[in-house]
């Protein structure tokens, strides 16, 4: 799992750092806002997370975020699923005016569905 933020690396990595997180051990990887030129809601932080893992095909991807910019993003990288969830910075109303395959009002919700697709 590679964690994609608009934040830039400075701040993520503190924010990383704050709740005990480590690159390599809890997430594979980290793509911010200054690693790429273009910020949400291109598709550059998806197409360079997954040129950093060797993920070819777009359609293996899942994108879930917490905006609708995080939303179409994943839309714009061609992602297989985009997820809304709840627990961040908009509500499910908001979250559903994107489109996304599916809103979660938890991670448990979400890695439930990414376990057994319906």
């Amino acid at each position: 799992m590679v964690l994609n933020t608009g934040y830039d690396r400075s701040t993520a990595e503190k924010l990383i750092d704050k709740i005990g997180w480590s690159i390599g051990g809890n997430i594979d990887g980290l793509v911010t806002a200054s690693d790429v030129s273009k910020g949400r809601p291109g598709p550059e932080m998806i197409q360079l997370a997954m040129k950093r893992t060797g993920v070819a095909n777009a359609e293996a991807v899942v994108k879930i975020g917490d905006s609708q910019i995080d939303i179409v993003e994943g839309k714009n990288a061609e992602c297989g699923l985009t997820f809304g969830i709840t627990t961040g910075a908009q509500t499910e109303a908001m979250l559903r005016v994107a489109s996304p395959s599916y809103v979660v009002q938890s991670l448990s919700e979400f890695l439930a569905l990414i376990s057994n697709p319906p």
